[in-house]
């Protein structure tokens, strides 16, 4: 018989212990025959003669913090299953190792289990990739070590995971199409000025005749784009850059944009929903894995982008510190919370159920900018065909009429 060393979870307290058996698989039933919800087995360093786990403590790739929502949505959900299912800790790590594509994920896969076999949580062994996991997944899941319910957090974000994938795929299906349609309008548009318009040009000014404004306008243009394209080039490419760094890097120019950005016509209303959605997601999630509503909004609030609603969530856990309720701080934020959000959450004041009546708002307001999403090329279509409609139309109009009066002039001439 062979001496184990395990660390299992029991009526939401961490235990350790040694017990001996043929092999992993008999101890593991063993602890699951005593109500324990195991998260290591190994054998004791001075009697391994042969290592049952060979795990090193590696450098992690440098460079290749992008991980994809994909990888996490896969890794959660089998992590979840497998955990329900019993299998212990190190197992399920060794497995996701061999099924996973991304290789930053392996390597803190790899990071993870030598942790683990040290003693240490998940939470704060996954909390060194901050790049990867962010704060309201480190709190789910260390509220899922500490209550016993590591399966269930699994889930939960596995579940928050994947309906924000769906999310970002609506999105980029949806805009995918105008920005296809803007991109040949640009094309058409600068071969039109830089090639067609300038041996229309040359072509009226020999001719002699006097040539309408609407034609001169287009010649201007199409001469100014000629002369200096690459500099228009350079001043859009700098511009964008410019953009994202002060975006990025000064605080207050963050503030303007993302005011601004709600007062957008149309999408303005969308980034809102989008907002409302994913708030309300997180905060239900974390309140329904145990996390208190003071350090659930905290996080929250940490991990809003946005400005308006960040300072918003400040604004909320100062009132529930307070003693007030949540659903009625709500209200002070007409312009980023519609009443039906604090409507929804007072159900849930009154039935004692916050973490349902948030993850109802949630769902509720995905649904709605799903539906929009999905009828946005419909709705966005008359705008493209009529902006180019009368793009067309002006570029024609500017050179049939003095095409006109040439046709007209060799008329007047082969009648006299």
């Amino acid at each position: 018989m062979q001496k184990y060393l395990y660390k299992a979870l029991k009526n939401k307290s961490y235990v350790t212990g040694e017990i001996e058996g043929k092999d992993e698989d008999e101890v593991a039933g063993k602890l699951r025959e005593k109500g324990l919800e195991i998260l290591s087995i190994k054998v004791p360093k001075d009697e391994r003669l042969i290592s049952t786990i060979n795990v090193k403590k590696v450098p992690l790739l440098k460079g290749s913090a992008k991980v994809k929502k994909s990888d996490k949505v896969f890794l959660y959900k089998n992590t979840a299953t497998m955990l329900k299912a019993g299998l212990p800790l190190p197992e399920v790590i060794d497995l996701l190792r061999e099924s996973l594509k991304s290789p930053k994920l392996v390597e803190i896969l790899t990071q993870l289990k030598y942790d683990v076999e040290a003693g240490s949580y998940i939470s704060s062994s996954l909390g060194k990739f901050p790049e990867v996991f962010g704060t309201n997944e480190i709190a789910m899941i260390k509220a899922g070590e500490a209550g016993g319910t590591l399966p269930e957090s699994f889930q939960g974000l596995f579940q928050d995971s994947e309906a924000e994938l769906n999310l970002q795929k609506d999105i980029r299906s949806a805009l995918m199409y105008p920005i296809i349609i803007l991109c040949i309008l640009a094309v058409i548009a600068v071969a039109l000025f830089v090639f067609v318009i300038p041996q229309l040009t040359g072509f009226f000014t020999q001719a002699g005749i006097d040539i309408p404004k609407m034609t001169r306008i287009t010649m201007a243009i199409s001469s100014f784009v000629k002369d200096n394209f690459i500099i228009i080039f350079a001043f859009i490419v700098i511009s964008a850059v410019a953009f994202q760094v002060l975006i990025k890097k000064s605080p207050a120019g963050k503030k303007v944009m993302d005011r601004l950005i709600l007062k957008i016509p149309f999408f303005g209303k969308q980034i809102k929903l989008f907002y409302i959605y994913k708030i309300a997601r997180m905060l239900g999630l974390l309140i329904k894995s145990g996390v208190p509503i003071l350090q659930a909004l905290e996080i929250v609030q940490k991990s809003v982008t946005h400005d308006g609603y960040s300072k918003s969530i400040g604004v909320l856990r100062g009132d529930v510190k307070g003693g007030g309720k949540l659903s009625d701080s709500f209200d002070k934020f007409e312009d980023l919370y519609p009443p039906f959000v604090s409507r929804m959450l007072k159900v849930g004041d009154r039935t004692g159920n916050l973490a349902d009546s948030l993850a109802n708002v949630s769902e509720y307001y995905q649904k709605e900018l799903q539906d929009t999403l999905k009828n946005l090329p419909s709705l966005i279509e008359p705008v493209l065909l009529l902006i180019l409609g009368a793009g067309v139309a002006f570029i024609a109009i500017s050179v049939l009429i003095p095409m006109y009066s040439i046709v007209s002039g060799i008329n007047q001439i082969s009648h006299q």
